[in-house]
């Protein structure tokens, strides 16, 4: 086996192997945010008894254990939850809340 076919083997080879760890990563980056989505539907789903299931961001972060990208994330891609608004005394928007629908 001469050089050059032995550094075109490694070569296809290190293709192959690239193609295989971007499958996993995207693979494991999906399972991350589906089963973040899920958590915060779990948890609002479970709370929606109280105060109208409506909690703020920062509440869902220290719930969770999730930062505030994921939650917010989760939530805007979930068909069962639903982003409010509550604003402050002077009408500008204060606090982003969500809250569990059904349907």
């Amino acid at each position: 086996m001469n050089y050059e076919t032995w550094l075109s083997t490694l070569s296809n080879w290190a293709a192959i192997l690239t193609a295989v760890i971007a499958v996993l990563a995207f693979g494991q980056f999906q399972y991350l945010r589906i089963s973040r989505r899920v958590r915060l539907e779990n948890y609002l789903r479970t709370v929606r008894s109280e105060d109208q299931g409506q909690k703020s961001v920062m509440h869902l972060m220290a719930r969770l254990s999730m930062t505030e990208a994921e939650v917010m994330t989760a939530g805007f891609h979930s068909r069962k939850i639903k982003a409010l608004i509550k604003a402050d005394e002077e009408g500008i928007a204060d606090v982003m809340l969500f809250q569990y629908i059904d349907g």
